[in-house]
């Protein structure tokens, strides 16, 4: 998202993530912290997808908000925060006990 979101943003998110860019610094008053929590976009991984996605997005609209931003890539990727479901989160982490104690199992055998 690289324009305003509203009030309550993530609330029944689940699954996936989202990117939302926030120069403003109101962002983070705006989320549903019963659904998600975020974190700064500052994986270099994170950030090189995101700046693909950038091109891409600008090669079909032409938005100039997007030119900006890869124009001052440097400076503006800062301001991108990742908005993570805490169900997703909470699935993940129980998926990763259940393989942890299946390979406990395994070594004892």
């Amino acid at each position: 998202v690289i324009g305003n979101t509203g009030r309550n943003f993530g609330a029944g998110m689940t699954n996936g993530d989202a990117i939302v860019f926030d120069i403003t610094g109101e962002f983070e008053s705006k989320i549903n912290q019963e659904s998600v929590r975020i974190e700064r976009l500052n994986q270099s991984n994170d950030l090189k997808a995101l700046q693909i996605l950038l091109e891409k997005h600008i090669h079909f609209t032409q938005s100039p908000k997007g030119t900006e931003i890869l124009s001052k890539w440097e400076e503006l990727s800062t301001y991108f925060w990742k908005v993570i479901p805490l169900a997703a989160e909470s699935q993940q982490q129980e998926t990763a006990q259940k393989l942890h104690s299946i390979s406990n199992l395994s070594t004892k055998a």
